[in-house]
């Protein structure tokens, strides 16, 4: 069990709908937002895992030219809103 915080990842791609990822590979949602970023940045893949009990641990990568939008908020109820990139 890791001690990231458990956040959510809403993806909006340049096609199709929304989806979200649940995540705890980043211990903060600023270091979330900057590996979105930096990765959107450079255009480079980013592998996000999704938590060990949603669907046996599914990787998914995301291919930055494909998003115009991405949501991050923490999955505590204190996080009203998110920061969208």
């Amino acid at each position: 069990m890791t001690d990231n915080a458990e956040l959510i990842i809403w993806l909006y791609p340049t096609s199709g709908e929304p989806f979200a990822v649940t995540t705890t590979d980043f211990g903060t949602e600023e270091q979330a937002i900057d590996a979105l970023d930096g990765a959107f940045g450079q255009g480079s893949p980013l592998r996000l895992h999704e938590r060990d009990d949603d669907r046996g641990e599914t990787i998914l990568v995301v291919n930055p030219s494909n998003i115009v939008a991405a949501r991050v908020h923490s999955t505590t109820a204190a996080t009203k809103t998110g920061q969208y990139l």
